[in-house]
Protein backbone atom coordinates (compact mmCIF):
# COMPACT_ATOMS: atom_id res chain seq x y z
CA UNK A 1 0.00 0.00 0.00
CA UNK A 2 1.57 3.34 -0.99
CA UNK A 3 2.27 6.16 1.83
CA UNK A 4 -0.12 9.11 1.80
CA UNK A 5 2.67 10.94 0.43
CA UNK A 6 2.82 9.08 -2.69
CA UNK A 7 -0.62 8.71 -2.77
CA UNK A 8 -0.71 12.68 -3.03
CA UNK A 9 2.27 12.94 -5.35
CA UNK A 10 0.66 10.68 -7.28
CA UNK A 11 -2.61 12.78 -7.62
CA UNK A 12 -0.57 15.78 -8.30
CA UNK A 13 1.42 14.44 -11.53
CA UNK A 14 -2.47 12.84 -12.89
CA UNK A 15 -4.17 15.68 -12.07
CA UNK A 16 -1.42 18.05 -13.99
CA UNK A 17 -1.83 15.69 -16.82
CA UNK A 18 -5.38 16.35 -17.22
CA UNK A 19 -4.81 20.23 -16.43
CA UNK A 20 -2.80 20.73 -19.47
CA UNK A 21 -5.28 18.34 -21.64
CA UNK A 22 -7.96 20.51 -20.96
CA UNK A 23 -6.33 23.51 -21.43
CA UNK A 24 -5.49 22.43 -24.98
CA UNK A 25 -9.14 21.43 -25.79
CA UNK A 26 -10.09 24.91 -24.74
CA UNK A 27 -8.02 26.76 -26.70
CA UNK A 28 -9.15 24.17 -29.48
CA UNK A 29 -12.64 24.88 -29.13
CA UNK A 30 -11.50 29.02 -29.13
CA UNK A 31 -10.36 28.36 -32.49
CA UNK A 32 -13.30 26.16 -33.52
CA UNK A 33 -16.00 28.76 -32.27
CA UNK A 34 -14.25 31.49 -33.99
CA UNK A 35 -14.07 29.73 -37.63
CA UNK A 36 -17.92 28.43 -37.40
CA UNK A 37 -18.62 32.43 -36.99
CA UNK A 38 -16.11 33.07 -39.67
CA UNK A 39 -17.95 30.99 -42.04
CA UNK A 40 -21.25 31.65 -41.43
CA UNK A 41 -20.63 35.19 -42.05
CA UNK A 42 -19.02 33.96 -45.24
CA UNK A 43 -21.23 31.16 -46.26
CA UNK A 44 -24.41 33.70 -45.26
CA UNK A 45 -23.03 37.22 -47.36
CA UNK A 46 -22.41 34.44 -50.09
CA UNK A 47 -26.11 32.77 -50.32
CA UNK A 48 -27.74 36.45 -49.94
CA UNK A 49 -26.08 37.63 -52.85
CA UNK A 50 -26.83 34.76 -55.22
CA UNK A 51 -30.29 35.10 -54.23
CA UNK A 52 -30.11 31.76 -51.83
CA UNK A 53 -32.10 33.38 -48.90
CA UNK A 54 -33.35 30.08 -47.75
CA UNK A 55 -30.34 28.44 -47.77
CA UNK A 56 -28.89 31.16 -46.29
CA UNK A 57 -31.70 30.39 -43.32
CA UNK A 58 -30.83 27.15 -42.79
CA UNK A 59 -27.18 28.04 -42.96
CA UNK A 60 -27.56 30.11 -40.49
CA UNK A 61 -30.26 28.31 -38.27
CA UNK A 62 -27.18 25.51 -38.01
CA UNK A 63 -24.05 28.10 -37.42
CA UNK A 64 -26.15 29.35 -34.59
CA UNK A 65 -27.24 26.42 -33.57
CA UNK A 66 -23.33 24.25 -33.53
CA UNK A 67 -22.02 27.98 -32.37
CA UNK A 68 -24.50 27.52 -29.30
CA UNK A 69 -23.38 24.20 -28.51
CA UNK A 70 -20.10 24.85 -28.95
CA UNK A 71 -20.43 27.95 -26.08
CA UNK A 72 -22.42 25.43 -23.51
CA UNK A 73 -19.57 22.89 -24.27
CA UNK A 74 -16.98 25.86 -23.52
CA UNK A 75 -18.46 26.26 -20.23
CA UNK A 76 -18.27 22.57 -18.87
CA UNK A 77 -14.56 22.61 -19.68
CA UNK A 78 -14.02 25.77 -17.76
CA UNK A 79 -15.93 24.66 -15.26
CA UNK A 80 -13.77 21.36 -15.53
CA UNK A 81 -10.51 23.18 -15.56
CA UNK A 82 -11.40 24.93 -12.25
CA UNK A 83 -12.55 21.53 -10.77
CA UNK A 84 -8.86 19.99 -11.60
CA UNK A 85 -7.61 22.81 -10.48
CA UNK A 86 -9.16 23.03 -6.78
CA UNK A 87 -7.95 19.05 -6.99
CA UNK A 88 -4.40 20.08 -7.34
CA UNK A 89 -4.15 22.70 -4.60
CA UNK A 90 -6.11 20.30 -2.58
CA UNK A 91 -3.59 17.67 -2.99
CA UNK A 92 -0.41 20.14 -2.74
CA UNK A 93 -2.05 21.44 0.83
CA UNK A 94 -2.29 17.84 1.92
CA UNK A 95 1.63 17.39 1.17
CA UNK A 96 2.22 20.74 3.22
CA UNK A 97 0.94 19.22 6.35
CA UNK A 98 2.70 15.55 5.54
CA UNK A 99 6.04 17.96 5.64
CA UNK A 100 5.03 20.51 8.40
CA UNK A 101 4.40 23.76 6.33
CA UNK A 102 0.61 23.52 7.00
CA UNK A 103 0.39 26.84 8.67
CA UNK A 104 0.45 28.75 5.74
CA UNK A 105 -3.32 27.44 5.05
CA UNK A 106 -5.30 30.62 4.87
CA UNK A 107 -8.23 28.80 6.77
CA UNK A 108 -7.21 29.36 10.61
CA UNK A 109 -11.17 29.36 12.01
CA UNK A 110 -10.85 33.10 13.72
CA UNK A 111 -13.74 33.39 13.61
CA UNK A 112 -14.70 30.60 16.23
CA UNK A 113 -11.67 31.98 18.49
CA UNK A 114 -13.33 32.51 21.70
CA UNK A 115 -11.15 33.59 24.13
CA UNK A 116 -13.44 32.73 27.27
CA UNK A 117 -14.02 29.71 26.37
CA UNK A 118 -13.06 27.08 28.52
CA UNK A 119 -9.83 25.44 26.80
CA UNK A 120 -10.30 26.02 22.80
CA UNK A 121 -8.07 29.61 23.52
CA UNK A 122 -5.24 27.76 25.96
CA UNK A 123 -4.59 24.50 23.03
CA UNK A 124 -4.86 26.43 19.88
CA UNK A 125 -7.71 24.57 18.35
CA UNK A 126 -8.73 27.70 16.17
CA UNK A 127 -7.03 30.79 14.70
CA UNK A 128 -2.77 30.82 13.44
CA UNK A 129 -0.98 27.50 14.20
CA UNK A 130 -4.67 25.43 15.22
CA UNK A 131 -5.36 22.15 14.63
CA UNK A 132 -8.80 23.86 12.85
CA UNK A 133 -5.81 25.21 10.33
CA UNK A 134 -3.85 22.26 10.35
CA UNK A 135 -6.75 19.66 9.55
CA UNK A 136 -9.37 21.74 8.32
CA UNK A 137 -11.35 20.42 4.78
CA UNK A 138 -14.60 22.17 4.86
CA UNK A 139 -15.54 25.20 2.91
CA UNK A 140 -19.27 25.41 3.45
CA UNK A 141 -20.34 27.36 6.42
CA UNK A 142 -22.11 24.30 7.97
CA UNK A 143 -18.80 22.04 7.58
CA UNK A 144 -16.63 24.65 9.52
CA UNK A 145 -19.36 25.14 12.17
CA UNK A 146 -19.54 21.41 12.63
CA UNK A 147 -15.66 20.96 13.07
CA UNK A 148 -16.14 23.83 15.79
CA UNK A 149 -19.15 21.86 17.58
CA UNK A 150 -17.15 18.74 17.95
CA UNK A 151 -13.89 20.51 18.85
CA UNK A 152 -15.53 22.91 21.11
CA UNK A 153 -18.46 21.47 22.80
CA UNK A 154 -18.72 18.92 25.62
CA UNK A 155 -18.43 15.31 24.47
CA UNK A 156 -20.77 13.45 22.84
CA UNK A 157 -22.47 10.66 24.25
CA UNK A 158 -19.91 7.47 24.32
CA UNK A 159 -21.88 5.90 21.44
CA UNK A 160 -22.10 9.12 19.24
CA UNK A 161 -18.16 8.71 19.93
CA UNK A 162 -17.76 5.57 18.81
CA UNK A 163 -20.28 5.50 15.84
CA UNK A 164 -17.87 8.65 14.52
CA UNK A 165 -14.78 6.36 15.07
CA UNK A 166 -16.17 3.44 12.68
CA UNK A 167 -17.40 6.21 9.95
CA UNK A 168 -13.95 7.93 9.73
CA UNK A 169 -12.41 4.37 9.41
CA UNK A 170 -14.81 4.08 6.23
CA UNK A 171 -13.97 7.33 4.81
CA UNK A 172 -10.12 7.36 5.32
CA UNK A 173 -9.14 5.40 2.20
CA UNK A 174 -12.31 6.86 0.35
CA UNK A 175 -9.33 9.70 -1.42
CA UNK A 176 -11.60 10.35 -4.56
CA UNK A 177 -14.60 11.24 -2.82
CA UNK A 178 -13.31 13.22 0.27
CA UNK A 179 -11.22 15.38 -2.24
CA UNK A 180 -14.13 15.67 -4.64
CA UNK A 181 -16.03 16.38 -1.40
CA UNK A 182 -13.87 19.47 -0.89
CA UNK A 183 -12.98 20.57 -4.43
CA UNK A 184 -16.45 21.26 -5.33
CA UNK A 185 -17.07 23.71 -2.23
CA UNK A 186 -13.91 25.24 -2.84
CA UNK A 187 -14.84 28.49 -4.36
CA UNK A 188 -17.63 29.49 -2.44
CA UNK A 189 -17.26 32.06 0.69
CA UNK A 190 -16.29 30.05 4.24
CA UNK A 191 -18.38 32.93 6.31
CA UNK A 192 -21.30 32.78 4.08
CA UNK A 193 -24.29 32.09 6.57
CA UNK A 194 -27.57 30.76 5.01
CA UNK A 195 -29.69 31.79 7.68
CA UNK A 196 -31.39 34.53 5.58
CA UNK A 197 -32.17 32.06 2.67
CA UNK A 198 -33.39 29.37 5.75
CA UNK A 199 -35.34 31.99 7.48
CA UNK A 200 -37.37 32.84 4.67
CA UNK A 201 -37.98 28.92 3.55
CA UNK A 202 -39.12 28.21 6.76
CA UNK A 203 -41.77 30.74 7.08
CA UNK A 204 -45.16 30.02 6.76
CA UNK A 205 -45.71 33.56 5.31
CA UNK A 206 -46.48 34.14 1.00
CA UNK A 207 -46.35 36.71 -0.59
CA UNK A 208 -49.11 35.63 -2.84
CA UNK A 209 -51.92 33.69 -0.79
CA UNK A 210 -54.86 33.56 -2.76
CA UNK A 211 -55.00 30.75 -5.02
CA UNK A 212 -57.21 32.60 -7.44
CA UNK A 213 -54.74 35.37 -7.79
CA UNK A 214 -51.92 32.91 -8.23
CA UNK A 215 -53.73 31.18 -10.80
CA UNK A 216 -54.47 34.77 -12.74
CA UNK A 217 -50.46 35.64 -11.97
CA UNK A 218 -49.73 32.52 -13.92
CA UNK A 219 -51.14 32.93 -16.77
CA UNK A 220 -51.45 37.00 -17.43
CA UNK A 221 -48.00 37.08 -19.89
CA UNK A 222 -49.78 34.89 -22.30
CA UNK A 223 -53.42 36.47 -21.63
CA UNK A 224 -51.18 40.03 -22.13
CA UNK A 225 -48.52 38.62 -24.65
CA UNK A 226 -51.12 37.06 -27.63
CA UNK A 227 -53.45 40.18 -26.99
CA UNK A 228 -51.22 42.38 -27.22
CA UNK A 229 -49.72 40.83 -30.36
CA UNK A 230 -53.25 40.43 -31.91
CA UNK A 231 -53.60 44.48 -30.92
CA UNK A 232 -50.43 45.04 -33.05
CA UNK A 233 -51.70 42.55 -36.21
CA UNK A 234 -55.12 44.32 -36.70
CA UNK A 235 -53.28 47.37 -35.82
CA UNK A 236 -54.73 48.70 -32.91
CA UNK A 237 -51.25 49.53 -31.17
CA UNK A 238 -52.81 51.86 -28.37
CA UNK A 239 -54.31 48.39 -26.69
CA UNK A 240 -51.14 46.59 -27.52
CA UNK A 241 -49.08 49.60 -25.79
CA UNK A 242 -51.87 49.75 -22.86
CA UNK A 243 -51.96 46.06 -22.40
CA UNK A 244 -47.61 46.52 -21.83
CA UNK A 245 -47.94 49.11 -19.07
CA UNK A 246 -50.51 47.37 -17.33
CA UNK A 247 -48.10 44.08 -16.99
CA UNK A 248 -45.36 46.47 -16.24
CA UNK A 249 -47.00 48.75 -13.47
CA UNK A 250 -48.42 45.03 -11.86
CA UNK A 251 -44.63 44.14 -11.22
CA UNK A 252 -44.20 47.73 -9.55
CA UNK A 253 -47.21 46.86 -7.08
CA UNK A 254 -45.64 43.79 -5.13
CA UNK A 255 -42.06 44.97 -5.64
CA UNK A 256 -41.31 45.65 -1.99
CA UNK A 257 -42.36 41.72 -1.14
CA UNK A 258 -40.36 40.65 -4.54
CA UNK A 259 -36.96 42.72 -3.36
CA UNK A 260 -37.46 41.26 0.18
CA UNK A 261 -36.90 37.85 -0.76
CA UNK A 262 -35.26 38.20 -3.70
CA UNK A 263 -33.07 39.70 -1.21
CA UNK A 264 -32.69 36.74 1.10
CA UNK A 265 -31.59 34.65 -2.17
CA UNK A 266 -28.85 37.67 -3.13
CA UNK A 267 -26.90 36.10 -5.70
CA UNK A 268 -26.28 32.67 -3.97
CA UNK A 269 -27.39 30.47 -7.43
CA UNK A 270 -23.61 29.58 -7.14
CA UNK A 271 -23.88 27.89 -3.70
CA UNK A 272 -27.16 26.31 -4.09
CA UNK A 273 -25.54 24.49 -7.41
CA UNK A 274 -22.74 23.58 -4.89
CA UNK A 275 -24.80 22.22 -2.31
CA UNK A 276 -26.50 20.13 -5.51
CA UNK A 277 -23.51 18.58 -7.09
CA UNK A 278 -21.99 17.56 -3.33
CA UNK A 279 -25.74 16.05 -2.81
CA UNK A 280 -25.12 14.23 -5.72
CA UNK A 281 -21.63 12.91 -4.89
CA UNK A 282 -22.94 11.61 -1.49
CA UNK A 283 -25.61 10.05 -2.99
CA UNK A 284 -23.73 8.55 -5.66
CA UNK A 285 -21.95 6.40 -2.90
CA UNK A 286 -22.28 3.06 -1.15
CA UNK A 287 -21.58 3.81 2.40
CA UNK A 288 -21.70 0.75 5.06
CA UNK A 289 -20.93 2.70 8.68
CA UNK A 290 -24.57 2.95 10.33
CA UNK A 291 -23.66 7.19 10.81
CA UNK A 292 -22.89 7.37 6.81
CA UNK A 293 -25.53 5.43 6.03
CA UNK A 294 -28.21 7.79 8.33
CA UNK A 295 -26.65 10.85 6.46
CA UNK A 296 -26.95 9.74 3.35
CA UNK A 297 -30.61 9.31 3.70
CA UNK A 298 -31.02 12.81 4.92
CA UNK A 299 -31.11 14.25 1.67
CA UNK A 300 -34.10 11.81 -0.20
CA UNK A 301 -36.80 14.53 0.08
CA UNK A 302 -40.54 14.24 1.96
CA UNK A 303 -41.40 13.58 -1.59
CA UNK A 304 -39.15 11.21 -2.25
CA UNK A 305 -37.48 13.19 -5.14
CA UNK A 306 -33.65 13.36 -4.61
CA UNK A 307 -32.26 16.74 -3.04
CA UNK A 308 -29.83 17.53 -5.45
CA UNK A 309 -32.43 17.81 -7.93
CA UNK A 310 -34.32 19.89 -6.12
CA UNK A 311 -32.19 22.11 -5.22
CA UNK A 312 -30.77 22.51 -8.53
CA UNK A 313 -34.21 23.63 -9.38
CA UNK A 314 -34.42 26.15 -6.83
CA UNK A 315 -30.74 27.56 -7.92
CA UNK A 316 -31.72 28.41 -11.33
CA UNK A 317 -35.13 29.85 -10.36
CA UNK A 318 -32.33 32.34 -8.25
CA UNK A 319 -30.47 32.43 -11.35
CA UNK A 320 -33.64 33.40 -13.32
CA UNK A 321 -34.54 36.23 -10.76
CA UNK A 322 -30.79 38.05 -11.56
CA UNK A 323 -31.67 39.72 -14.34
CA UNK A 324 -33.14 42.56 -12.20
CA UNK A 325 -28.94 43.28 -12.14
CA UNK A 326 -29.98 44.07 -15.88
CA UNK A 327 -31.35 47.63 -16.44
CA UNK A 328 -32.38 47.18 -20.19
CA UNK A 329 -33.23 43.22 -19.27
CA UNK A 330 -34.91 43.76 -15.95
CA UNK A 331 -37.31 46.25 -17.73
CA UNK A 332 -37.87 44.13 -21.25
CA UNK A 333 -38.73 41.02 -18.84
CA UNK A 334 -40.83 42.10 -16.47
CA UNK A 335 -42.56 44.04 -19.52
CA UNK A 336 -43.10 41.05 -21.22
CA UNK A 337 -43.45 38.58 -18.35
CA UNK A 338 -43.84 40.10 -15.46
CA UNK A 339 -40.52 38.06 -14.72
CA UNK A 340 -39.96 39.15 -11.04
CA UNK A 341 -43.48 38.18 -10.02
CA UNK A 342 -43.03 34.68 -12.01
CA UNK A 343 -39.72 33.54 -10.32
CA UNK A 344 -41.54 34.13 -7.01
CA UNK A 345 -44.35 33.09 -7.58
CA UNK A 346 -42.48 29.36 -8.36
CA UNK A 347 -39.54 29.57 -5.83
CA UNK A 348 -42.77 29.93 -3.41
CA UNK A 349 -44.34 27.14 -4.64
CA UNK A 350 -40.68 25.23 -4.21
CA UNK A 351 -40.71 26.72 -0.65
CA UNK A 352 -43.92 25.21 -0.17
CA UNK A 353 -42.86 21.53 -0.75
CA UNK A 354 -38.98 21.53 -0.06
CA UNK A 355 -38.60 24.58 2.20
CA UNK A 356 -38.16 22.89 5.89
CA UNK A 357 -36.29 20.59 4.55
CA UNK A 358 -33.27 22.72 3.58
CA UNK A 359 -31.66 23.38 6.47
CA UNK A 360 -31.47 19.55 7.58
CA UNK A 361 -29.89 19.19 4.03
CA UNK A 362 -27.52 21.66 4.88
CA UNK A 363 -26.85 20.56 8.13
CA UNK A 364 -26.00 16.55 6.63
CA UNK A 365 -23.53 18.11 4.51
CA UNK A 366 -21.71 20.00 6.81
CA UNK A 367 -21.27 16.61 8.95
CA UNK A 368 -20.17 15.20 5.95
CA UNK A 369 -17.20 17.51 5.15
CA UNK A 370 -16.55 17.30 9.52
CA UNK A 371 -16.04 13.73 9.29
CA UNK A 372 -14.31 13.88 5.70
CA UNK A 373 -11.96 16.31 7.91
CA UNK A 374 -11.14 14.22 10.96
CA UNK A 375 -10.88 11.18 8.61
CA UNK A 376 -8.05 12.45 6.82
CA UNK A 377 -6.18 12.27 9.97
CA UNK A 378 -6.81 8.34 9.85
CA UNK A 379 -5.30 8.17 6.21
CA UNK A 380 -2.35 10.57 6.58
CA UNK A 381 -1.39 9.43 9.96
CA UNK A 382 -1.65 5.38 10.06
CA UNK A 383 0.91 4.77 13.17
CA UNK A 384 -1.64 6.55 15.62
CA UNK A 385 -5.10 5.01 17.27
CA UNK A 386 -8.36 5.33 17.64
CA UNK A 387 -9.21 5.92 21.16
CA UNK A 388 -10.47 3.56 23.94
CA UNK A 389 -13.57 6.25 25.56
CA UNK A 390 -15.40 4.89 28.16
CA UNK A 391 -17.64 6.48 30.84
CA UNK A 392 -16.66 3.01 33.38
CA UNK A 393 -13.19 4.15 33.73
CA UNK A 394 -12.54 7.35 35.51
CA UNK A 395 -8.87 7.09 33.76
CA UNK A 396 -6.47 8.71 31.16
CA UNK A 397 -3.44 5.92 30.04
CA UNK A 398 -1.44 6.67 27.13
CA UNK A 399 1.64 5.34 25.81
CA UNK A 400 3.40 6.91 23.25
CA UNK A 401 1.84 10.35 23.29
CA UNK A 402 2.68 13.21 21.45
CA UNK A 403 1.63 16.64 19.97
CA UNK A 404 -0.36 16.07 16.95
CA UNK A 405 0.65 19.80 15.85
CA UNK A 406 4.35 18.77 16.34
CA UNK A 407 6.46 17.30 12.81
CA UNK A 408 6.71 13.63 13.18
CA UNK A 409 10.17 14.10 13.01
CA UNK A 410 10.69 16.81 15.68
CA UNK A 411 8.11 15.15 17.81
CA UNK A 412 8.56 13.32 21.42
CA UNK A 413 6.35 10.92 22.85
CA UNK A 414 5.81 9.85 26.11
CA UNK A 415 3.71 7.23 28.15
CA UNK A 416 1.20 8.55 30.80
CA UNK A 417 -1.59 7.78 33.12
CA UNK A 418 -3.72 9.52 35.67
CA UNK A 419 -5.79 6.46 37.40
CA UNK A 420 -5.89 4.60 40.61
CA UNK A 421 -7.07 7.35 42.53
CA UNK A 422 -4.93 9.88 41.42
CA UNK A 423 -6.65 13.28 41.07
CA UNK A 424 -3.63 15.95 40.68
CA UNK A 425 -0.38 15.40 38.63
CA UNK A 426 2.02 17.86 39.35
CA UNK A 427 4.88 18.46 36.45
CA UNK A 428 7.76 19.89 37.29
CA UNK A 429 10.98 21.33 35.47
CA UNK A 430 12.84 24.37 34.68
CA UNK A 431 12.38 26.82 31.66
CA UNK A 432 11.73 25.16 28.50
CA UNK A 433 11.56 21.76 29.42
CA UNK A 434 8.32 21.31 28.09
CA UNK A 435 5.70 21.54 30.73
CA UNK A 436 3.51 23.46 29.02
CA UNK A 437 3.54 21.47 25.67
CA UNK A 438 2.80 18.39 27.30
CA UNK A 439 0.18 19.71 29.06
CA UNK A 440 -1.24 20.67 25.42
CA UNK A 441 -0.41 17.61 24.64
CA UNK A 442 -2.76 16.12 26.73
CA UNK A 443 -5.15 18.43 26.32
CA UNK A 444 -4.82 18.41 22.30
CA UNK A 445 -5.26 15.03 21.88
CA UNK A 446 -8.34 14.42 24.72
CA UNK A 447 -10.39 17.30 22.37
CA UNK A 448 -9.64 14.95 19.16
CA UNK A 449 -10.91 11.77 21.12
CA UNK A 450 -13.74 13.50 21.95
CA UNK A 451 -14.51 14.56 18.21
CA UNK A 452 -14.18 10.61 17.27
CA UNK A 453 -11.02 11.38 15.33
CA UNK A 454 -7.81 9.42 15.95
CA UNK A 455 -4.86 10.92 18.18
CA UNK A 456 -1.42 11.29 18.54
CA UNK A 457 -0.58 7.86 20.67
CA UNK A 458 0.06 4.12 19.82
CA UNK A 459 -2.47 3.76 22.61
CA UNK A 460 -4.94 6.09 24.52
CA UNK A 461 -7.80 5.13 27.30
CA UNK A 462 -9.71 8.47 28.65
CA UNK A 463 -13.19 9.14 29.49
CA UNK A 464 -15.56 11.55 28.64
CA UNK A 465 -15.03 14.77 30.90
CA UNK A 466 -15.39 18.36 30.76
CA UNK A 467 -12.05 20.09 30.03
CA UNK A 468 -11.06 23.31 31.49
CA UNK A 469 -7.67 25.07 31.45
CA UNK A 470 -5.85 27.95 32.94
CA UNK A 471 -2.72 28.66 30.77
CA UNK A 472 -2.32 31.60 28.70
CA UNK A 473 -3.62 34.31 30.61
CA UNK A 474 -3.24 38.35 30.37
CA UNK A 475 -4.01 41.04 31.72
CA UNK A 476 -7.03 43.10 30.25
CA UNK A 477 -6.18 47.26 30.67
CA UNK A 478 -9.64 47.97 29.34
CA UNK A 479 -11.94 46.03 31.38
CA UNK A 480 -9.31 46.95 34.85
CA UNK A 481 -8.70 42.96 35.19
CA UNK A 482 -5.12 42.10 36.82
CA UNK A 483 -3.36 38.77 35.26
CA UNK A 484 -3.75 37.22 38.78
CA UNK A 485 -7.50 38.14 39.00
CA UNK A 486 -8.33 37.08 35.39
CA UNK A 487 -6.37 33.35 36.81
CA UNK A 488 -8.72 33.34 39.89
CA UNK A 489 -11.67 33.73 37.43
CA UNK A 490 -10.56 30.90 35.48
CA UNK A 491 -10.50 28.66 38.61
CA UNK A 492 -13.66 30.22 39.81
CA UNK A 493 -15.36 28.46 36.48
CA UNK A 494 -13.94 24.97 37.10
CA UNK A 495 -15.02 25.02 40.84
CA UNK A 496 -18.34 26.38 39.61
CA UNK A 497 -18.36 23.62 37.24
CA UNK A 498 -17.83 20.76 39.68
CA UNK A 499 -20.00 22.54 42.60
CA UNK A 500 -22.81 21.80 39.33
CA UNK A 501 -21.87 17.85 38.74
CA UNK A 502 -19.64 17.96 35.52
CA UNK A 503 -16.68 15.33 35.30
CA UNK A 504 -13.68 18.07 35.24
CA UNK A 505 -10.35 17.42 33.79
CA UNK A 506 -8.14 20.37 33.92
CA UNK A 507 -4.82 21.84 32.87
CA UNK A 508 -3.27 24.38 34.88
CA UNK A 509 -0.07 26.21 33.47
CA UNK A 510 2.14 28.09 36.12
CA UNK A 511 -1.16 28.60 38.34
CA UNK A 512 -1.16 32.79 40.21
CA UNK A 513 2.15 33.56 38.57
CA UNK A 514 0.91 37.00 38.66
CA UNK A 515 1.63 37.60 42.34
CA UNK A 516 4.68 36.77 44.77
CA UNK A 517 6.18 33.19 45.64
CA UNK A 518 4.50 32.97 48.61
CA UNK A 519 1.19 33.70 48.04
CA UNK A 520 1.59 31.78 44.65
CA UNK A 521 2.58 28.82 46.76
CA UNK A 522 -0.15 28.93 49.22
CA UNK A 523 -3.10 29.59 46.59
CA UNK A 524 -2.10 26.97 44.34
CA UNK A 525 -2.04 24.08 47.45
CA UNK A 526 -5.50 25.87 48.64
CA UNK A 527 -6.93 25.36 45.14
CA UNK A 528 -5.37 21.96 44.36
CA UNK A 529 -7.07 20.80 47.33
CA UNK A 530 -10.52 22.40 46.00
CA UNK A 531 -10.30 20.46 42.84
CA UNK A 532 -9.06 17.58 44.11
CA UNK A 533 -11.59 16.64 46.42
CA UNK A 534 -14.48 17.94 44.71
CA UNK A 535 -13.69 15.06 42.22
CA UNK A 536 -12.02 16.45 39.42
CA UNK A 537 -8.63 15.29 37.87
CA UNK A 538 -5.64 16.93 35.73
CA UNK A 539 -2.19 17.89 35.77
CA UNK A 540 -0.44 21.40 37.03
CA UNK A 541 2.64 22.30 35.99
CA UNK A 542 5.08 24.51 37.78
CA UNK A 543 8.49 26.12 38.60
CA UNK A 544 7.30 25.77 42.38
CA UNK A 545 8.95 23.11 43.49
CA UNK A 546 7.40 22.74 47.20
CA UNK A 547 4.49 22.03 45.35
CA UNK A 548 5.94 18.63 44.92
CA UNK A 549 5.80 18.13 48.59
CA UNK A 550 2.05 17.65 48.17
CA UNK A 551 2.77 13.58 47.11
CA UNK A 552 4.32 12.75 50.57
CA UNK A 553 1.33 14.54 52.08
CA UNK A 554 -1.28 12.74 50.40
CA UNK A 555 -0.10 9.76 48.06
CA UNK A 556 -3.29 8.50 47.22
CA UNK A 557 -4.88 12.22 45.61
CA UNK A 558 -1.28 13.80 44.38
CA UNK A 559 1.82 12.27 41.85
CA UNK A 560 4.78 13.99 40.67
CA UNK A 561 6.60 14.02 37.18
CA UNK A 562 9.13 16.35 35.97
CA UNK A 563 11.02 17.44 32.56
CA UNK A 564 14.96 17.65 32.88
CA UNK A 565 17.40 19.46 30.73
CA UNK A 566 21.45 18.87 30.10
CA UNK A 567 23.86 21.90 31.34
CA UNK A 568 27.22 22.25 29.23
CA UNK A 569 29.42 25.70 29.83
CA UNK A 570 27.85 26.40 26.18
CA UNK A 571 24.72 24.86 25.78
CA UNK A 572 21.41 23.43 27.38
CA UNK A 573 19.64 20.62 25.71
CA UNK A 574 16.06 18.61 26.28
CA UNK A 575 15.36 15.44 26.10
CA UNK A 576 11.45 16.17 26.43
CA UNK A 577 10.81 12.98 28.42
CA UNK A 578 8.76 13.04 31.15
CA UNK A 579 10.07 11.01 34.41
CA UNK A 580 8.85 9.92 37.60
CA UNK A 581 9.40 12.25 40.45
CA UNK A 582 10.20 16.28 41.07
CA UNK A 583 12.53 18.43 39.61
CA UNK A 584 15.52 18.75 40.69
CA UNK A 585 17.49 20.85 38.73
CA UNK A 586 17.26 24.96 37.97
CA UNK A 587 18.45 26.58 34.25
CA UNK A 588 17.72 30.34 35.00
CA UNK A 589 21.24 31.30 35.88
CA UNK A 590 22.93 29.11 33.03
CA UNK A 591 20.25 30.38 30.39
CA UNK A 592 20.95 34.18 31.18
CA UNK A 593 24.71 33.37 30.74
CA UNK A 594 24.12 31.99 27.59
CA UNK A 595 21.62 34.36 26.14
CA UNK A 596 25.17 36.74 27.17
CA UNK A 597 23.79 38.13 30.06
CA UNK A 598 26.77 39.06 32.13
CA UNK A 599 26.34 37.39 35.65
CA UNK A 600 27.84 39.25 38.29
Amino acid sequence: MNSPETVYHNRISEFTKQHNSVKKRINHISNIRFIVFGLMVVVDIFLYRSGHHAAMAVCSVAAITIFIALVFYHESLYKLLNHISNLLQINGRCLDRIHDKWNNHDDTGSVFINKEHAFTSDLDIFGQNSVFQWINAANTFAGRAAIARVFSNKPDEVKVIQERQVALAELAPMVDFRQNLQAYSKNECMDRNDESILSWLESPDSLFKNNALTVMLYIFPWVINVTALSAFIFKIPGIGSLLYLISFCLSLVWRAGIMKIMNAFEKRSDILNTYSRVIELIQSEKFQSQLLHKLKEEFTGEHKESAFIVLKRLASLVAASHVRYSGVGAFVFNLLFTWDIQCVLRMERWKKHHGTSVRKWIAAIGEFEMLSTLSQIHFENADWCFPLVSKDTGEIIAKNIGHPLLWSKKRVCNDFQISGGVAVSVITGSNMSGKTTFLRTIGVNMVLAFAGAPVCAKTFCCYPVQLYTSMRIHDDLRSNVSSFYAELIRVKKIVDAIDSGEKVFFLLDELFRGTNSRDRHDGAIAVLRVLSSGGACGLISTHDLELANLEKIDSEKFRNYHFSERITETDITFDYQLQDGPSNSRNALAMIRLAGIPIV
